[in-house]
């Protein structure tokens, strides 16, 4: 989930900005199965050890990039959403599982001990009182500004 959440908080909404995303990663990808081929059958043994294994790679990631981006484009084309923009859309509108709720899960499927459990919760806590104190730090700073501008 948090791969998707990623690949689709930086790729262009709408159908036109993924097929024109697409497009280019599938045409790198092309060209590196192509390369990876020509080093594999027409090359001398360095060329095939140095080109081909990043060629192959590069054109998996490629293709699986391609995918992802077409892939909405796909569940609008059979009415599974409304548009690429809604499936994008549909993920920024989930709410995030909080640091305790993911330590409270693993607690229950008992991927932790009650020590582990207790420490990780006193760790997040912990962290969030830090946090706390630097934004309370932070405005009192700024507070101190703001009234020497005014004084000034």
């Amino acid at each position: 989930m948090q791969l998707r959440r990623l690949i689709e908080e930086y790729t262009p909404d709408g159908t036109l900005g993924r097929l024109g995303l697409a497009v280019a990663t599938g045409s790198t990808g092309g060209f590196l199965l192509w390369a990876a081929a020509v080093g594999l059958f027409t090359g001398t043994a360095l060329s095939t050890v140095l080109i081909t294994p990043p060629a192959a790679i590069g054109f998996f990631v490629c293709a699986i990039i391609t995918t992802l981006m077409i892939w909405p484009v796909y569940l609008s084309a059979i009415g599974r959403v409304d548009s690429p923009v809604d499936y994008a859309s549909e993920l920024r509108d989930q709410p995030s599982i909080s640091p305790t709720e993911q330590i409270k899960d693993e607690y229950q499927t008992g991927n932790l001990s009650e020590t582990d459990l207790e420490r990780e919760l006193e760790a997040v806590l912990e962290k969030s009182n830090r946090s706390q104190s630097k934004d309370h730090t932070q405005r009192s700073q700024n507070d101190q500004q703001l009234e020497e501008l005014e004084n000034d």
